[in-house]
């Protein structure tokens, strides 16, 4: 088994059919949250981010296990949150470690996140404009500086409603080509929640919408599939992991959430 020094950044180390099985979950979780937000737009980041963490575990105990489990590998999630007592040092939303266990190899990576949501135009309506709040604010850029001062694998999850709500022509939604990959189509999915890189974040300086963003961003399920875990991103830094794990006294997650996948001989 090789050191996660030694893995190669451009290899497929999870095979294609099993990227698919996980691709259709996750665009099924981010369905599932971004209908939240389409019925109910008073729902904040909070509220969608403890959303997206139950329904991530609830799809993992359903019907996710057998179909990975035919390919020879697993999904484990373990969820933790901070004490009440200790939110008052909040530095991020989310910490995510990720474990990609396979023959080659063992990587254990981690990112921190922080969650903003889509916010309407005007009284109700969602347009191509509209804003993700503080984000593109003095508050939003101190965010990323701070997340970056932990980890360079640091980012904004953007949670939207259903994109077609927002505007039937965007044509940024279907900027993202299909892709083959050993005959298995493996598109990028929904793009109802998006990932944004604080690094993206600290070098803008307009007001920002959907519109003006969305060329920047990665959507979720592609991100975690075939950016994450296949080790193109991530820290495995001894900082960043016990960041993510909520070990740094100087700096607080609300959610630490593991994703170990395990190739099962």
């Amino acid at each position: 088994m090789h050191p996660a020094h030694e893995i190669p950044q451009h290899g497929n180390l999870v095979p294609a059919y099993s990227r698919f099985i996980l691709l259709t979950y996750l665009n099924q979780v981010a369905q599932t949250i971004s209908a939240k937000l389409t019925l109910d737009h008073t729902r904040d980041e909070r509220g969608l981010t403890d959303d997206l963490i139950e329904e991530l575990v609830r799809w993992d105990q359903t019907t996710l296990p057998e179909s990975l489990h035919y390919e020879g590998w697993r999904l484990e999630l373990r969820m933790s949150k901070v004490t009440q007592k200790l939110e008052s040092q909040l530095g991020a939303d989310l910490g995510l470690i990720t474990t990609l266990s396979t023959r080659m190899c063992r990587v254990e990576k981690a990112l921190l996140f922080q969650c903003k949501r889509l916010h309407p135009t005007g009284q109700s309506e969602f347009t191509p404009e509209s804003c993700y709040g503080d984000l593109m604010e003095e508050h939003g850029r101190k965010q990323a500086t701070d997340m970056l001062a932990h980890t360079p694998a640091s980012f904004f999850l953007l949670f939207n409603p259903r994109i077609s709500h927002v505007h039937n022509d965007l044509e940024l939604i279907n900027s993202k080509p299909l892709r083959e990959d050993h005959g298995v189509s493996l598109h990028a999915g929904f793009q109802d929640i998006l990932i944004l890189p604080a690094t993206t974040r600290i070098g803008m300086h307009s007001t920002g919408g959907l519109e003006d963003l969305f060329p920047y961003t990665t959507c979720f399920s592609q991100f975690i599939v075939q950016d994450v875990f296949q080790c193109n991103v991530g820290d495995a830094s001894a900082l960043a992991l016990a960041t993510a794990r909520n070990k740094n006294e100087e700096f607080r997650v609300r959610i630490s959430l593991e994703m170990d996948l395990l190739f099962e001989d």
